[in-house]
């Protein structure tokens, strides 16, 4: 349970059945369960080693050999734990006390080759690797021989002038990976080296059809994913690749694989992306500080992105600055990886001087494009200034205007207030002016009837009076308002039909009218007596009120026609006086108002008018 628990990367399950099992061997003592118990304390040992305990796993480690001597595989995991803290020397020292246990044993010839390989000894690698594949009982090896094409595949990375050089390095690798997949079809890293050898030759869509379907079998394998990038790049898809790399890095590295780091930089210098690939180099070289390939790259990398920067015209002061302080920076690292003779280095020397001596000559033409950029900078500023003071000008106008329009705004507000109250205070005064009319006309209404009541009581008999008026008719709703429609209709005309009726009133010139003439309507004629009228004649009571309330109906905009026909009435009066005639009064309907509103004066007599129903 525990190793399955182990294999499914379930470590705390697998090491709480560990510790169990190990309680449960030491409670017996039986032999079976005494060499069970040294097998579960390796497997306890490479858990701790999985879960990054490695105090806990050497210690473990190395009771089992002081116990179990001839127990090769601790010290084959303890020079990998070495190895896995560079310490390659240390690690070599626990692979070569393995080999003095079985020196025919090749695990540790090639742990001991892969060491070489890491630092690019490819030499004495193949040599380990070649002297396992001489024994007979290893002849055949699948990891040796995928090892022998790895180092021919490597040897062909290197700057080699001969062709048919590189072309036999490439042959003899695909021979190896050929034999490893007759021995073995199902063998994913000999099929990963053949596509490996083919994009080399420059069969480049061949080759990814193999990485893909190598990646497709499984995607445990992290060469596949990086060579399939590299397909990628030499199809310049260079975003396709650099999310490969980012992808793999992150799988299968935690994102701390300076080598993959490495490849990304390069995708994205490739593409253009200087400042993406200058970060990558950057987070390289935190990871490991002493790698001159990452160091070289990024200054290289600088001086392109200082160049990029100086040619362009129109770059601002500061960018300009910055790039000539990069541009020394990368002067110093070439310098300093060009005094690199130990042998060790995997840069040419001569290289990273002639890039320092680059740096050099562009440096002494710095002077010049900074002085462009500084005259480009203040005259940029004054433009920035002059823009500035333009708009603060324009804002102060728009600020104006406003004020402006809000005083605008005020003004008229305020003029029409004005307006209104004076609107206000005249139709005030008409109203004043339409109440005093109404009581003058109420006043002069009350005056009147006054001074009819008081002539009744001093009126005189009958007989002394021969005037008879009749009782006026009862008018027709709407009639009079019709009737003075009509009259506005037709343009002041109604005023002088009204004084052609008063003309045409029945006036006989006798001193006595007959008692047998009768009026246009039928009604019936009393003589009056000239002589005998008075100015205190008044008018019946009944009458008078009759008359006053058709005055009150009446609106102002009759009280012109009306007084017109006042005027009318007091001109034919005058005239019945002086003449000494007697007049007869009519009484229809349309002439009641105006015969009613004013006294007749006689100056002759002193005696009142009775008036009969």
């Amino acid at each position: 349970m525990a190793a399955l628990y182990h294999k499914l990367d379930r470590l705390d399950s697998a090491r709480e059945d560990y510790k169990l099992a190990l309680q449960r061997c030491e409670q017996e003592d039986d032999n079976y369960f005494k060499t069970l118990a040294v097998t579960l304390s390796y497997n306890l040992a490479r858990l701790y080693e999985a879960l990054y305990q490695t105090d806990k796993a050497e210690s473990l480690y190395k009771s089992i050999y002081k116990d179990h001597p001839n127990y090769i595989d601790c010290y084959l995991r303890l020079g990998c734990m070495a190895r896995d803290r560079e310490q390659i020397f240390e690690a070599s020292h626990w692979f070569k006390e393995a080999l003095q246990i079985d020196h025919h044993h090749p695990d540790p010839w090639s742990l001991i080759g892969n060491l070489h390989l890491s630092k690019s000894e490819f030499g004495p690698g193949q040599k380990k690797f070649e002297l396992i594949l001489q024994r007979p009982q290893t002849a055949h090896d699948p990891y040796s021989c995928l090892s022998l094409g790895n180092v021919w595949l490597q040897t062909i990375h290197q700057p080699m002038k001969d062709r048919n050089k590189e072309k036999r390095h490439q042959e003899r690798a695909l021979n190896y990976f050929k034999d490893v997949l007759k021995r073995n079809p199902k063998n994913l890293f000999a099929a990963n080296g053949i596509g490996a050898v083919l994009a080399h030759k420059g069969f480049i869509q061949e080759a990814r059809s193999i990485f893909a379907q190598v990646r497709d079998a499984t995607a445990d394998i992290p060469d596949v994913w990086l060579n399939l990038a590299h397909i990628f790049v030499e199809q310049r898809q260079y975003v396709s690749a650099i999310q490969l790399y980012t992808n793999c890095l992150n799988r299968f590295y935690k994102g701390n694989n300076t080598e993959i780091m490495l490849f990304i930089a390069q995708a994205n210098f490739k593409n253009g992306d200087l400042s993406k690939c200058k970060f990558i180099l950057m987070r390289a070289r935190h990871l490991s500080p002493g790698d001159n390939v990452i160091l070289f790259n990024l200054a290289f990398v600088m001086e392109k992105l200082a160049i990029s920067i100086l040619k362009q015209v129109r770059s601002p002061l500061k960018n300009v600055l910055d790039a000539v302080r990069e541009l020394e920076l990368a002067q110093k690292y070439f310098h300093f990886l060009s005094k690199l003779t130990d042998g060790r280095s995997k840069l040419d020397p001569y290289q990273a001087n002639l890039e320092a001596k680059a740096c050099s000559d562009i440096l002494s033409q710095a002077q010049h494009h900074v002085g462009r950029a500084r005259k480009l900078d203040e005259e940029e500023r004054a433009l920035r200034e002059q823009q500035e003071r333009t708009k603060e000008d324009l804002k102060a106008k728009i600020e104006r205007e406003k004020i402006e329009k809000v005083k605008m705004r005020e003004d008229e507000l305020q003029h029409q207030r004005v307006e209104r109250e004076q609107f206000k205070l005249k139709a005030e005064e008409r109203l004043r002016f339409c109440e005093e009319v109404k009581e003058a006309k109420d006043s002069k209404k009350r005056s009147k009837k006054e001074q009819g009541e008081n002539r009744n009581l001093r009126g005189g008999s009958d007989e002394d009076v021969g005037i008879v008026y009749e009782r006026p008719k009862k008018r027709k709703l709407g009639g009079r308002s019709e009737s003075r429609k009509r009259e506005k209709s037709g343009n002041g005309r109604g005023s002088n039909r009204k004084r052609e009726k008063v003309k045409n009133s029945k006036i006989k010139s006798k001193e006595f009218i007959d008692s047998g003439d009768e009026s246009s309507d039928g009604g019936n004629i009393i003589p009056i007596n000239a002589h005998t009228l008075t100015e205190d004649a008044v008018m019946p009571v009944e009458f008078e009120q009759e008359v006053n309330t058709d005055i009150g109906t009446d609106t102002d905009q009759d009280m012109d026609t009306d007084n017109d026909q006042l005027v009318d009435n007091n001109q034919l009066l005058d005239s019945l006086t002086n003449d000494h005639v007697e007049t007869v009064y009519e009484s229809p309907n349309k002439s009641v108002k105006e015969t009613g509103r004013r006294r007749a004066h006689i100056s002759d007599s002193d005696s009142s008018l009775d008036f009969n129903k």
